[in-house]
């Protein structure tokens, strides 16, 4: 192997593919649930560079939500409340 020089990389090392099916579920997810690729992004904790690498989709941060944009800390209560309520609605 290292006489061919295959140590550094395989030979012949294809390009690396752009995902496919990933814009398409973030499309299907702000159509659907109304959430922005930025919002994927800030609930997965992800910078905005690793991000676009790992979905190949360009983030593009608007103000049409500034508040959604650097909201980061989550209100504890009102999460439990949604659940309690989603419970009582499948009980």
């Amino acid at each position: 192997m290292a006489a061919k020089g295959w140590l550094k990389g395989e030979p012949e090392e294809p390009e690396p593919e752009k995902p496919e099916l990933i814009p398409l579920s973030l499309d299907h997810i702000e159509q659907h649930f109304k959430t922005s690729p930025v919002e994927v992004a800030a609930r997965l904790g992800w910078k905005p560079v690793v991000f676009e690498q790992v979905a190949g989709v360009s983030l593009t941060i608007t103000n049409e939500h500034p508040e959604k944009q650097h909201a980061r800390v989550v209100q504890l209560d009102l999460i439990r409340a949604e659940r309690s309520g989603a419970r009582r609605r499948l009980e």
